[in-house]
């Protein structure tokens, strides 16, 4: 640990790109370069660019302090070539300071995002199977991470999340909202949804996961909330129970071979085939004859390009290795990482984001205007969930009926643990206490 690790500890700070792993983990170790992940991997969000359009500084204040705690002398921001004005922004701020910084521009494909796609292209260095960045020497972190670790230096926790709402509502935006606001509070803001029987989604469109209930929080790592109608093709596959998604895979297959080619794992030269899995699974092969193919499950990122845009039948391969994995993590069957990276595939194609939305059949979506929020969002109640990141869920230290103050620890790490801790987001009392949330109300 060091200080700025220290920092990053008390104030909760995780990935905030999607996975959750706490930042102060990452800053603890060693590194020669750091990366700022500004590509917005998922369509139709616009969180991050806005992030870096308009707090350009603190996210570059950010890359500096997270250079300074691993010893890197080497930092990259990589940020897509479309996002003209953030560049232009980042580039305002990199001209005065005096850290080896570079801005990496990135060309507007799924998923440019992935740190197993993005270090390679950034760096040169390719990550060894089940392996991790710093295994190179790179740590790669989000820019809204790096936002926060800025403003932890200041004193404030994480509080806040900024997110885009877009689909089919009354007024699409991006804004800043309360960790721990309820969905159904965030959608009122932006006027509700304008269609019946809506399906939402936290997340994007390819990763992100449907929302059960409209009392379902916000969390540090939600970075959208996408309204579709039940009906849309994406809505109604997303929507599939997973026992319907393995029997249809199980019958249809015409052995075309797509997922694999345009899988991002598959082009690296890992070894994750995913049609041999789905036919495997399809003809009820079981270890230990396909013991190796099934543990390639392992290798699949969960991009879903298979499953949601390869597939001419739309057919589930992500899902067979979702369900793998799950059988596997209780077999006690993992996948030892591999010492070195496998040599890429030449001439891979890459799918174009704007071929990916209009095989999702969300280009009029892509097509809105999405406003910018004047101020963040104000609350009257919060469901503060212990579990946000990778780890063990935070240990509540509050009671029903304590007040609390915006920025108050409500979930401590448990000692020894990997965790991260969770901070109020409103003034208020507590009135409930689980293992699983803490919820105030103003």
């Amino acid at each position: 640990m060091n200080a700025v690790s220290d920092i990053a500890r008390e104030a909760g700070i995780i990935g905030a790109g999607g996975a959750g792993f706490p930042t102060h983990v990452k800053l603890s170790g060693r590194a020669e370069i750091v990366i700022a992940n500004g590509a917005e991997c998922e369509p139709l969000l616009e969180a991050d660019v806005r992030l870096m359009e308009e707090r350009a500084f603190e996210v570059v204040e950010g890359l500096c302090l997270a250079m300074a705690a691993t010893g890197a002398q080497k930092g990259y921001l990589a940020v897509k070539a479309k996002n003209e004005a953030a560049i232009r922004a980042v580039d305002r701020v990199l001209s005065a300071v005096p850290e080896d910084i570079e801005v990496h521009l990135l060309d507007d494909y799924y998923p440019a995002g992935d740190e197993f796609v993005l270090v390679p292209e950034v760096t040169g260095r390719r990550v060894p199977a089940m392996g991790i960045p710093i295994s190179v020497g790179v740590v790669v972190h989000n820019v809204g991470s790096l936002f926060n670790l800025h403003q932890a230096r200041l004193g404030k926790p994480v509080t806040e999340r900024r997110l885009t709402v877009t689909g089919f509502v009354r007024k699409t935006q991006t804004m800043t909202v309360p960790v721990g606001a309820l969905a159904f509070d965030v959608l009122a803001a932006v006027g509700g949804p304008t269609c019946a029987d809506p399906v939402i989604i936290a997340g994007g469109p390819m990763m992100g996961r449907v929302v059960d209930t409209l009392d379902e929080p916000v969390t540090k790592t939600t970075s959208g909330l996408i309204v579709l109608p039940a009906t849309h093709p994406l809505a109604v596959m997303r929507t599939m129970p997973l026992a319907e998604r393995l029997a249809r895979t199980r019958t249809a297959c015409d052995l075309c071979r797509r997922c694999t080619d345009l899988c991002p794992r598959f082009g690296l030269g890992h070894q994750l085939r995913p049609d041999e899995i789905l036919r495997a699974v399809g003809y009820s092969l079981r270890p230990p004859e396909f013991d190796g193919l099934y543990r390639s499950a392992w290798l699949c990122s969960g991009c879903n390009l298979c499953e949601l845009y390869a597939c001419p039948l739309f057919l589930y391969p992500a899902s067979i290795n979702v369900a793998l994995k799950a059988e596997m993590a209780a077999g006690g069957l993992g996948l030892r990482a591999a010492q070195q990276a496998p040599l890429p595939r030449p001439e891979t194609p890459r799918v174009l984001v704007n071929d990916l939305i209009r095989r999702l059949g969300l280009s009029a979506v892509a097509k809105q205007d999405i406003g910018r929020q004047e101020r963040p969002l104000e609350v009257d109640r919060v469901r503060l969930l212990m579990r946000q990141h990778l780890g063990a869920p935070a240990a509540p230290v509050v009671r029903i009926g304590d007040q609390v103050e915006a920025g108050q620890v409500v979930g401590e790490i448990p000692r020894g643990a990997l965790g991260a801790r969770v901070h109020a987001s409103i003034n208020g009392r507590v009135t409930a206490v689980s293992a699983e949330a803490v919820e105030v109300a103003a």
